[in-house]
């Protein structure tokens, strides 16, 4: 009798389970989720370790202008560098005396505010609050204006210190153009430039239709600490300040400006306004200037 041939048993696919599938589509964002915890709180136990200290030293730096002592105020300051200590010498209790005068903005007597703490590259960032006067008005117009003006704080062997911020806070330079103007920034300063210049572009279209004005105006908001030329062009301070001062050099159509992160910040949107209103104050007496040499 012939030997039938032996069948094998063909076994049926296996079949991936869905649940598998679905498994492994979580694997990469279960770790983007555990990578993004592990970092918040990383960051939040740094913050913790932090916002203290930074915040008694931005406390003992008011408590010094209240009580005039300038030799307590200096020993808080950055010991590294000359050129931020001449500065913030020479600035001592100006915005609790006398507020931004260049800006129309008078001091009030109401203490500033220490708000919250930030990390940042290299150090941390302290929110302080001031309210000033505006001593002049549009009709119409807020007659107080709330600035949180930002403190950036450094670690030092011997504690935490007052400081110019490094390259790393400012970030990239950007710059952008439009029919009359050219403005330069820092990546910092974008959320407030940026929506400053299609204003100041047509501040100078409407002032340079009858004026003889240079054909592109250029604005550089400047981020280092340079002695030699004060407010608005004049002498006798220092072009950035971080305790608020604004400078433009009337050159050939170029103005060069703090930025904004060493003057103040607006809080609200009339402050906002307000500080605008000044930048543009400033950019229309320098075309007016130059129009007429």
């Amino acid at each position: 009798m012939a030997e039938q041939p032996s069948q094998v048993a063909e076994l049926p696919p296996r079949r991936v389970s869905r649940r598998f599938i679905v498994a492994l589509a979580l694997i990469p964002i279960l770790a983007i989720a555990a990578f993004a915890a592990y970092y918040a709180w990383t960051y939040h136990a740094q913050l913790n370790r932090t916002a203290e200290p930074v915040q008694q030293v931005a406390q003992l730096e008011l408590r010094s202008v209240a009580i005039d002592d300038k030799t307590s105020f200096m020993a808080l300051q950055d010991p590294n560098d000359s050129a931020w200590r001449a500065s913030q010498e020479r600035n001592f209790g100006r915005l609790e005396r006398s507020g931004l005068p260049e800006f129309g903005w008078g001091a009030t007597g109401v203490a500033p505010q220490i708000g919250r703490v930030s990390l940042e590259p290299g150090g941390a960032l302290v929110e302080v609050t001031y309210q000033f006067v505006v001593t002049q008005p549009l009709s119409g117009g807020p007659t107080t204006v709330t600035l949180q003006v930002p403190g950036f704080y450094k670690p030092t062997p011997s504690g935490w210190v007052h400081a110019m911020p490094g390259a790393d806070f400012w970030g990239p330079q950007r710059s952008q153009s439009g029919k009359h103007i050219t403005v330069s920034y820092y990546q910092r300063d974008a959320d407030i430039v940026e929506p400053l210049i299609p204003r100041m572009d047509g501040l100078v279209a409407r002032l340079c239709t009858p004026l003889p004005c240079p054909s592109q105006v250029s604005v550089v908001f400047e981020n280092s600490v340079s002695l030699g030329r004060g407010l608005f062009g004049g002498t006798g301070s220092d072009v950035l300040l971080v305790r608020a001062e604004i400078s433009l050099v009337e050159v050939a159509g170029h103005s060069e400006t703090s930025s904004p992160h060493l003057l103040a910040l607006p809080t609200d949107t009339k402050s906002r306004d307000e500080l605008y209103r000044a930048f543009e104050i400033r950019l229309a007496q320098m075309a007016i200037s130059q129009a007429f040499g």
